[in-house]
């Protein structure tokens, strides 16, 4: 039977108080890391709002009717030199389309284009109005957003490193209780 001086029973049971204190404080640190990772990855996947959510959107148009814009450009200038009484309305379309030959006309493909170069605040506002119709709950903006996750980045860094070291400081003392 082996009895170990009460030295010994007392520094171990230092130990165990000092790896409890430890645990609990490594458990709260880990549910903070827990929820500020939550809040990292949520912001990532929160909607837009309504304004935000229409401009994104429309962006994908804008970037066809910006192509578009030396098209119509190059039309218009036909339209200006060529003279109105030249003009039928069959040939109007000119300005939205492609070389056809001598004749400008408007491909199927590029109505979208078309659209979002001469009605871009129309498109927009009907889009802002469609979403706002959805009556959804939408996330902060792409600033604030960007403002908490800058605050939130380094802040999960830091619990990271300090739930880390936690973790190595209990695993030192678990080593030295069993030695």
């Amino acid at each position: 039977m082996n009895i170990l001086s009460a030295a010994t029973q007392g520094i171990i049971s230092h130990f165990r108080s000092q790896a409890g204190n430890l645990r609990a404080r490594m458990d709260a640190t880990g549910a903070e890391l827990e929820k500020a990772r939550r809040r990292r990855d949520e912001l990532k996947t929160l909607p837009l709002p309504p304004e935000e959510l229409a401009e994104f959107v429309f962006a994908h148009f804008a970037a066809k009717s910006d192509a578009h814009v030396d098209r119509c450009k190059e039309s218009l200038r036909w339209l200006v030199q060529t003279g109105p009484e030249s003009i039928n309305c069959t040939e109007m379309n000119i300005v939205f389309g492609q070389h056809t030959g001598s004749h400008r006309t408007i491909s199927p493909h590029e109505g979208d284009q078309v659209m979002a170069f001469f009605f871009a605040d129309a498109i927009k506002l009907g889009l802002v109005r469609l979403f706002k119709e959805m009556n959804y709950t939408p996330g902060p903006n792409r600033a604030d957003r960007e403002a908490e996750l800058a605050k939130l980045n380094p802040r999960i860094e830091a619990l990271d490193d300090e739930y880390q070291a936690m973790k190595a400081e209990i695993d030192a003392l678990k080593k030295a209780v069993a030695e």
